[in-house]
């Protein structure tokens, strides 16, 4: 019987913010977090209209690391 070897590749992690699969971010306990994203975290100020939404997902992330 003829033996065959399966490589498996990882294309990326869908990530908890936006919920696509990226190729690269950083993962903060379980949860993925794309480059995109954490770049729009950093840079948005509390008076832009995403703020509200990026607390919220950060506050979804860190009480699942509290669990």
């Amino acid at each position: 019987m003829e033996r065959r070897t399966v490589m498996r590749i990882k294309l990326g992690d869908y990530c908890g913010v936006c919920e696509t699969l990226k190729p690269k971010g950083y993962h903060l306990g379980e949860v993925f977090i794309c480059e995109g994203c954490e770049d729009k975290m950093v840079r948005t100020e509390p008076e832009d209209s995403d703020y509200e939404q990026y607390v919220s997902s950060l506050k979804g992330i860190w009480d699942g690391l509290m669990k």
